[in-house]
């Protein structure tokens, strides 16, 4: 089953570009991208912290299945299993 990342970033301007280079789908604050949510954690947590982004404080992440159900979420640091499949 395809998931897709939806995330938010109050600050995204300086990050746009990257993101778009990376894959992402960038209007105003939000971003997506097809994944599971650790994969995009993963990707995403270095170029955040890189720029100086709080992480922990900062990044919303919400996984989506291809239903349009919300599986997890991600903030504060930890992921929240909403779902399975």
């Amino acid at each position: 089953m395809e998931y897709i990342v939806q995330g938010k970033l109050e600050n995204i301007g300086p990050l746009k570009n990257e993101l778009i280079g990376l894959g992402y789908k960038v209007d105003s604050n939000l971003f997506l991208k097809s994944g599971k949510i650790e994969s995009i954690i993963n990707e995403l947590v270095p170029h955040l912290e890189q720029r100086g982004i709080n992480v922990f404080d900062e990044l919303y992440l919400e996984e989506y299945n291809t239903h349009g159900t919300m599986q997890s979420v991600y903030n504060k640091g930890k992921i929240t299993r909403l779902e399975i499949d």
